[in-house]
């Protein structure tokens, strides 16, 4: 290939960063959000409802309860999934509702804006 965009669950992937590039080097380029659900979390999907524990999560996620952001993520995601839409969210695999055009558009406009050019 000449060259690729990755996006990894930076909190996941984080260790084996170094791997990657060793690898391939300068034909990446690597998008690593604090975590997959924090990009769906991020669309005027959910952001509505979830936009000042996305900005100050520092004052929302008690790390008592959760033992990183992601976790926090993933339990707001999981909660408005089943309130507001009727179904469960799951890491295992990806809903259909994810894979429409709004979630498409705005997820590559988050990596636009905040690519990591490696």
């Amino acid at each position: 290939f000449n060259f690729a965009y990755i996006i990894v669950d930076g909190s996941a992937f984080g260790s084996c960063i170094g791997k990657l590039l060793n690898k391939f080097g300068e034909k990446i380029c690597i998008f690593a959000p604090e975590s997959f659900e924090y990009l769906l979390l991020n669309t005027s999907v959910f952001n509505k409802y979830v936009f000042n524990e996305l900005r100050n999560t520092e004052n929302y996620c008690d790390s008592k309860i959760f033992i990183s952001w992601e976790r926090y993520y993933t339990k707001l995601l999981s909660d408005l999934c089943l309130k507001f839409y009727g179904f469960t969210y799951t890491k295992s695999k990806l809903q259909q509702f994810f894979k429409t055009d709004i979630f498409i558009t705005e997820i590559r406009n988050q990596i636009t804006d905040d690519i990591i050019g490696v």
